[in-house]
């Protein structure tokens, strides 16, 4: 059937304590079909992985959503599908961790990504700001580094504000015709939309295996800089 993407996978790294379990088989082609080798999976939803020295498929994984790209340098193997990365092994081809916070491109590139010999660049759904990198576009919904820190800085002196009217007002010293014009209400604060524009560089040998998850929250290992590129959804890289 058709052929959405190929690619000629690089001979891994290897080293004493790293072992080529397809050493024998390679070079090795992967390729994404509109039918894969099970014949069972949904059309462009399967990577098969073929030996050119022997014309055999020597491995075959499965997803249960579109395929949209292939990438590999000598560690990984990249699949890039929408909204959604999975990094597996380049010597076993199991799976190492995967993105799930991708923005949804609107195309011609559905997820666009740029792979190094060890940093990944992907378009993040959103700006993380404890993440936050210098640098980068700064447009009309997204605050420079400058102007973050000094955002931060006048939320503190309106919390410092609102403290002074509270012991005020229990001493029974606010004064009369005091308003509360100034204080920031929480009550209707929603999560932040998806932010078009972001671009979160990860080194693929320091981020934990499992979910590479972006929070305010918690903390994230491997994370090289996370910065806005743009103020439009980024279509390449």
């Amino acid at each position: 059937g058709p052929v959405r993407t190929a690619r000629i996978l690089l001979t891994p790294q290897i080293g004493p304590q790293k072992r080529d379990n397809f050493a024998d088989k390679r070079p090795l082609l992967g390729m994404c079909k509109s039918i894969g080798s099970s014949g069972t999976s949904l059309p462009y939803c399967c990577v098969d992985l073929y030996s050119l020295r022997t014309g055999e498929m020597v491995k075959s994984i499965q997803f249960k959503t579109p395929i949209y790209d292939l990438h590999c340098n000598k560690r990984i193997l990249l699949v890039v599908l929408q909204e959604k990365i999975a990094a597996f092994d380049s010597c076993t081809f199991t799976k190492k961790f995967f993105v799930t916070s991708c923005f949804p491109c609107p195309g011609p590139n559905m997820n666009p990504v740029a792979l190094g010999s060890r940093w990944l660049a992907y378009a993040e759904n959103k700006l993380i700001r404890c993440y936050q990198s210098r640098g980068g576009a700064c447009g009309d919904n997204i605050q420079s580094y400058t102007a973050t820190v000094i955002s931060a800085a006048k939320t503190l002196k309106t919390g410092l504000t609102m403290v002074g009217k509270v012991v005020t007002q229990l001493t029974g010293t606010m004064p009369p015709g005091a308003t509360d014009e100034d204080a920031v209400s929480h009550t209707n604060a929603r999560r932040s939309p998806l932010v078009p524009g972001i671009v979160t560089i990860i080194d693929t040998e320091m981020v934990a295996e499992g979910q590479v998850l972006l929070s305010e929250d918690s903390d994230s290992d491997g994370i090289v800089a996370h910065f806005p590129a743009h103020e439009k959804p980024i279509c390449s890289m």
